[in-house]
């Protein structure tokens, strides 16, 4: 009874879409779908992917449930044709910055992970989560000068607080990663007139 349900409600979907272009009705059955039954919702989306490969509410979807199920792979796979397939700057930022996460908590692939944040920061060099995922995935690998330019423009619109930690830290990178003592101790004056 419950292949039937999923075929009809499959046969539903891809009909309302084809049809009647009927994105509300489209996503509503599908909400109600997906709580009830993750994995099949799963394979109902990738139904509606396989008949429109650039359908970036569908790719949205399965990016969620591929989270939900643990699998990162197909979630970062999901997301990555997601960027590709929608205009909107917000939803790219949103994509971008979840597979970041993924690459490189689930999946440990920080090189990866970097080129999804630099991708958010070509739109909007100020971004602040970026920024911060930026300033982190440049220390993990090593890369000093990354981590000092990400660090100085966090620093430059941070609460006086937080600019002063921001400018020790900095100073901290450009003494041991990238051995340039006056610049290091530039910070730190820096950080200790905020703080007087």
């Amino acid at each position: 009874s419950e292949p039937v349900q999923r075929d009809a409600l499959l046969e539903s979907i891809v009909g309302y879409y084809y049809r009647e272009r009927s994105e509300p009705t489209m996503r509503d059955a599908f909400y109600r779908y997906a709580d009830m039954h993750i994995q099949e919702a799963a394979g109902v989306l990738e139904e509606v992917l396989r008949l429109d490969q650039g359908r970036a509410e569908a790719l949205e979807q399965i990016a969620r449930i591929y989270r939900a199920l643990g699998r990162w792979r197909a979630a970062t796979v999901s997301l990555e044709r997601l960027v590709k397939a929608t205009d909107d700057p917000d939803a790219v930022r949103a994509a971008n910055l979840q597979r970041a996460e993924l690459l490189e908590q689930e999946l440990g692939e920080d090189e990866k992970a970097l080129d999804a944040v630099l991708a958010v920061l070509r739109v909007d060099p100020e971004d602040r989560e970026a920024l911060e995922a930026s300033a982190r995935l440049h220390r993990r690998l090593g890369r000093w000068d990354g981590t000092a330019d990400a660090l100085a423009r966090l620093a430059e619109k941070a609460q006086p607080g937080d600019r002063a930690r921001m400018l020790l830290e900095l100073s901290e990178v450009y003494e041991r990663g990238l051995g340039q003592q006056p610049q290091a101790e530039e910070h730190v004056a820096r950080a200790a007139a905020l703080c007087s």
